[in-house]
C-alpha cells in the first residue's frame, strides 16, 4: 500500500470513527424507550406472550451493553468476563441473523452438554453474529454452526473468497460484496472482539465454501 493509499484510509476510517461516535449517542434514548416500553408490556401481557417479550427485552439488554462498550470511540472494545455456556452466547448471535437472506437455511445443531467458559458473552454472541452474517451473505444454499469446547466453526457453501481479497481479509474496507452492500468492517471488529477474548482467528477457503473459524484459547472452557 502506497503512502497515499494509507493517508486515504486514514481519513476513511477517521470519518468512520466519528460517525459511529454520533450513532452510538443518538442511538441511547430510542434504545432506552424500546426496552421501557417493553417492560410495561410484559407487566400488561398474557402468559403466551410473555416469552417472547422477554427475548426482546434480552436483546435491548445487548444493544445496551454494545452502546457502552462503544461509547468512548478511542477505547478498545472490552466488555465484562463471565461465567457462561457458550451454547446460549452463539445461540442468540445466531437467532440475531436468522432469516435475514430467503432461502439460506442456517444449521446449528446445540451441543447437548454444556460449553462452559469464562469470558464476555456479549463478545461472542457478536462475533457469532457477524460470522453468521458474512456466511449467509456468501452462501449458495446453506450455514452451518458448530460449538465445541475447543472452538466456534462457521461454515458456507458459497464459491470461496477470491485470491485478490483473502490476502486482505479483515482490513477495513476490504470487501468482495458490491458497492454500498459491505464495508468489510465486520470482519474486522471480529478479529478485534477474537484478540480481546484471547483466541485465535482463521478461515480456509476454496470452491466449495468458507470456513471461519474461532479457537479458544485463554476462555478456559470445559464441558
Amino acid at each position: 500500500m502506497s503512502d497515499e493509499e494509507r493517508l486515504r484510509e486514514t481519513g476513511r476510517l477517521a470519518e468512520v470513527g466519528l460517525q459511529a461516535a454520533t450513532l452510538v449517542h443518538e442511538l441511547r434514548q430510542p434504545v432506552f424507550a424500546i426496552k421501557a416500553m417493553a417492560q410495561v408490556m410484559l407487566e400488561e401481557s398474557q402468559p403466551a406472550s410473555e416469552g417472547r417479550l422477554r427475548d426482546l427485552i434480552a436483546q435491548v439488554e445487548v444493544l445496551e451493553s454494545l452502546i457502552d462498550r462503544y461509547g468512548n470511540a478511542s477505547r478498545r472494545p472490552t466488555g465484562a468476563v463471565l461465567p457462561v455456556d457458550l451454547r446460549d452466547a452463539v445461540e442468540a448471535g445466531i437467532q440475531v441473523v436468522g432469516g435475514q437472506r430467503p432461502g439460506i437455511e442456517t444449521q446449528w445443531s446445540r451441543p447437548a452438554d454444556p460449553v462452559l467458559a469464562v469470558m464476555d458473552p456479549i463478545a461472542v454472541q457478536q462475533i457469532t453474529s457477524n460470522l453468521v452474517r458474512n456466511a449467509v451473505d456468501a452462501a449458495r444454499t446453506q450455514v452451518r454452526v458448530e460449538l465445541t469446547p475447543a472452538s466456534l466453526r462457521v461454515q458456507d457453501d458459497g464459491a470461496g473468497i477470491r485470491p485478490d481479497i483473502e490476502s486482505r481479509l479483515g482490513e477495513a474496507f476490504v470487501t468482495s460484496k458490491p458497492p454500498g452492500e459491505g464495508t468489510g468492517l465486520g470482519l474486522t471488529v471480529t478479529r478485534s472482539l477474537v484478540e480481546v477474548i484471547g483466541g485465535r482467528f482463521s478461515w480456509t477457503t476454496g470452491p466449495k465454501g468458507t470456513c471461519f473459524e474461532v479457537e479458544w484459547l485463554n476462555g478456559q472452557t470445559r464441558n
